[in-house]
């Protein structure tokens, strides 16, 4: 007996869901691409990256031969506080990092598959 704005809610996502579908890095880069005829497209481009510090420099090398600009990049398992956000950067990208979560037995920050980050795409105003 959930409330109808629950279920239908559930079922919109899933339908976004489902029309939803990945591209490799030759399918991004075709002139014929969706994402490359449409300007205003919204993109996303996610990964469990399982670590910062030993997969985002490649993470970042792949990403420089996609020619196509994501209005997001979204990262989980950053195992990156928001202090040490800055020392992972995309260029033309901003990065908003969530502090890692704490372990409920011992109340200390858990140490390997936690953090968040996402990657708004930076807009220039150039009507200004």
């Amino acid at each position: 007996n959930e409330p109808v704005d629950y279920i239908e809610s559930i079922n919109i996502s899933s339908k976004i869901l489902e029309s939803c579908r990945s591209f490799s890095i030759n399918e991004i880069n075709s002139p014929d691409n969706i994402l490359n005829s449409q300007e205003n497209l919204m993109s996303t481009c996610f990964l469990n990256i399982d670590g910062n510090a030993s997969n985002f420099d490649n993470f970042a090398v792949e990403l420089s031969a996609i020619k196509h600009k994501f209005s997001f990049i979204g990262l989980t398992e950053t195992n990156t506080d928001p202090e040490n956000g800055n020392l992972y950067q995309l260029n033309g990208y901003s990065a908003c990092y969530q502090s890692r979560f704490f372990c409920n037995i011992k109340n200390q920050v858990k140490s390997k598959g936690t953090g968040v980050c996402i990657y708004p795409v930076l807009c220039v105003d150039t009507t200004a």
